[in-house]
Parts: structure tokens; sequence; C-alpha cells
């Protein structure tokens, strides 16, 4: 009918289909990657607070820590997380019903493994940049070192992979600890007590120290190290997912390599570094006092600590030409300053920890007592007794064992009435130090100082 008028509508749209997440999300958001981060910041975090003293105010002691936490704190942890995480299928017994999935073995291990050390990597780094950012205020040379954080980054994630394939590997309930267990062993309890191997213990990257701290490694220590464990990760999760597995065979070679290359260098991967082999000096006093490079902040603190010293030693000849703290050969003329390192027992945050004491230790060094080349000068009463005065007038000796007090205590009566006479004589020994007028007193010191590496106590000037 031509009247009849039809009207035409548009095909209905259907509307899209919801877009799935990817599976990595919910393995980054839920289960137990975020624990496994949570738990490698609180670990780290508590070490670096425990041990504050030792390392905040030393760029060497702050990157040594780190790197040595990483290794044998948050390495163990992230493995176990790994074996966990690998273990999953078997306790949901769903492990031969996803042999049949989609996606293959390689996709699904690293969908469910890379969480878990990103969540264990970013607990490490949140560590470390506070712990950068606390010692930054304290530091007065020297800087962090990128292949640090970078190195430990690739052993936390190497860690992981290796757990999880083991996880997925083997069964047994309380792998995850053992795992754990196992790792802390190799990696700390074995290269500290291994002597038989000890080119093996090179391939475990925890460098004794006294390494870590004052020394920064060649240029390729830090990729042979990645390469080996990097290698050693990439080479078991292929050989347990690759369709070929002879393409394990390839990163494997990598970490042989990488390992020979550990092994026959050892401590050669390392040299000192140069801020630790030069000095900063102050010669507007005499002696002059020299430091480090590695801490030039430390230089006016030292300087004021030794004002009283130099103020009694001016005019004074044969002295030597500098307080340093560098080691210091038989044949050295320099007054060996007190040791800045081990950092937090001298040195904390970047202060001197006692100022009296240090001191008194730089005022020993100048005795010739204390030179070490002959032993007859301690013997000759005389001569100890002018030693023990000059001591006395350079500096109180505030760490002096009070033996006259345990004599006392044990009822020792010959022991009291020996004290007793050497303390009158010595008395007798430092008030004629005392008496003397500046210039009669400038004179003596000139003499006494010039008897440093004698062994003829007649030398000695009469006091």
């Amino acid at each position: 009918m031509s009247g009849v008028r039809t009207e035409s509508r548009p095909p209905a749209v259907e509307p899209p289909a919801p877009r799935r997440a990817h599976p990595a999300r919910g393995e980054l958001l839920r289960g137990s990657a975020p624990w496994a981060g949570a738990a490698a910041l609180t670990g780290l975090a508590f070490l670096l607070v425990t041990e504050a003293d030792s390392w905040q105010g030393s760029w060497g002691e702050t990157q040594a820590l780190l790197q040595l936490a990483a290794i044998v704190i948050i390495g163990p942890l992230a493995g176990a997380a790994g074996c966990w995480q690998g273990q999953r299928e078997h306790r949901r017994r769903t492990h031969d019903l996803l042999a049949g999935a989609v996606r293959g073995p390689l996709a699904r291990l690293l969908t469910a493994a890379l969480p878990t050390a990103l969540w264990a990597t970013a607990g490490y780094l949140t560590a470390t940049a506070a712990a950068l950012l606390a010692t930054w205020p304290y530091t007065s040379a020297g800087a962090p070192r990128i292949t640090v954080p970078l190195t430990g980054v690739v052993f936390i994630v190497s860690m992981t992979l290796i757990g999880h394939v083991t996880g997925a590997v083997v069964r047994w309930r309380l792998l995850a600890p053992a795992f754990a267990a196992g790792a802390y062993v190799v990696l700390w309890l074995l290269p500290n007590t291994a002597r038989e191997t000890p080119a093996a213990r090179h391939l475990v990257p925890v460098a004794p120290e006294y390494l870590l701290a004052e020394s920064v490694p060649v240029w390729w220590q830090p990729l042979a190290t990645t390469g080996w464990t990097g290698g050693l990760a990439a080479a078991a999760v292929l050989a347990y997912t690759a369709r070929r597995r002879w393409t394990a065979l390839l990163p494997l070679a990598v970490a042989v390599t990488a390992g020979a290359l550990l092994m026959q260098n050892g401590e050669r991967m390392y040299r000192p570094d140069p801020l630790t082999q030069r000095q900063i000096c102050d010669e507007s006093v005499r002696p002059a006092i020299c430091v480090r490079a590695d801490y030039p902040g430390l230089l006016p603190q030292i300087k004021n600590a030794l004002t009283d010293i130099n103020a009694r030693l001016e005019g004074v000849e044969n002295l030597p030409a500098r307080f340093t703290d560098l080691d210091w050969g038989p044949k050295s003329t320099d007054a060996h300053l007190p040791s800045l390192t081990p950092y937090g027992q001298s040195v904390v945050r970047g202060r001197l920890a006692d100022p009296e004491r240090y001191a008194w230790e730089a005022a020993m060094a100048l005795l010739p007592s204390m030179d070490g080349g002959c032993d007859a000068r301690l013997e000759d009463n005389r001569v100890s007794r002018i030693d023990t005065a000059v001591e006395e007038w350079l500096a109180p000796d505030l760490w002096e064992f009070d033996e006259l007090s345990h004599a006392r205590a044990v009822g020792d009566t010959e022991k009291v009435a020996s004290i007793k006479a050497e303390q009158k004589a010595l008395d007798a020994v430092s008030g004629r130090l005392r008496a003397m007028d500046q210039g009669e007193r400038r004179q003596w010191l000139s003499d006494y100082f010039a008897t440093v590496g004698t062994c003829d106590m007649d030398e000695v000037p009469a006091l």
C-alpha cells in the first residue's frame, strides 16, 4: 500500500567488551608481592637506623652497607618470596591445568615472578634513596656511585627469578624458609669462613668491608657481577620454560665467563679511592695538619682540637713537619694523627666524637717513646719519666688506668708503696718542666725531640 510509511531503524550497536586488565596488574597489586617489598623496606630501614653512627656522613660507608644489605638481607628475602610465589600452582593444584593455557610457560613465569622482584627492588631503592639523603648533609667530599644500586637491583631480581624457578620445581612446603637460610649461608657465612677456596669466595658479590668503603671497582667489575648473577638467573628461567632448552646454554656461558673473570682477578678488581690517597693540609700551624681528601670538612675541627698542643709547641725545633692520617712508612718523619676510620668511632656524622681524646692521641704520636724503634727507651726509668712528663705537659692523660686504686682495692701494699714512690719521682720531673721559663723550656723541648729514633739514652737531655 502506497499510503503506508515505513521507518528504517539503524542497526543496534553492541557495547564494547570491557577491557581486561593484564594479569600482571593483579599480581602487582595483590598477593605476596607487596608484602615482599614491605619486608625488604622494613628490614633495610631497621639496619640503617640501628647502624646510623657507622655510615651517616661517609659516602663509602653508606654504599658499603647498602651493597651488603642488598646481597645478604634482601637477596635471600627476595629469593624466598620468589619460592613462595613459584609454589603457588602446586598449593592450588592447578599446575597441570595451566600447562595447556594459551600463554606460554615463559610469559606465565615472568608475569608471576616480576611483580615480586619489582616490589623487593622498590623497597631497596626507597631505603637507598633515604640513606643517601641522610648522608648528604654530613659529607664534605666525594659522591655516591650509581653502580652500587644498579648491581644491587640486578642481584635482587636474579635471586627472585632463581627462587621462583626453584619453587616451581620443588614441592616441599618449607622450601621458602629453607631457601632463605641456605642463601644466607652461601652469601655471608661461606665467604667469611672459607679459607681453602679464596678464589671461589669472589663469586659471591660481597666484597670485604674495607674494599667496599675505601675502594672503587674497575670499570668492568659491575658488568662482570651483573653477567654472573643475571646469567645464572636467565639460564634457570630458560631451562625451565623454554621450548628449546638448549637456549639456556647462552646465558649460562655468559655466567661462567663472568664467574671465571671474577675468580681470577679477586681483589685486583678494586683500586684505592683517589680521595683516600690524597691529603688536604692546613700549613698555618706547625706542625702542619693534613687529613685525607675525603674528609676535608674535618680539618677545621682537628685544627681546633690541636690548638693547645700547637700553642705549647710554638718555637720548638726538631718537630715532625706535619701531622697526617695517611699510612706512613718506616722512614716517614710525619706524626700520625689518630685514625678517622672505621667511621662511627672517632668521627660520627661529620663531627669528632671526642676532641679531647683525639688531641691526647695526637700528642702521644709526637713522643719519641711512641716511635717504636727502640725498646731501651721504655726500660730506662729516667727516660721513661721524662717521656711521661712531656706527655702530661702536652695533653692530660684522660685514659690512664688508675693502678693505685686497683692496688689498694686488692690489698697489695707493696704495689701501693711502689706506685707512690714512682709517682713522687714523676711529679718531681714534671714540676721541673713546668717551672722552666718559656725560652728555657722551648730549648729543652727542641733538644728532647731531637732524640726521636735514637737508642742512645745518654743523648736524652736531663730534666
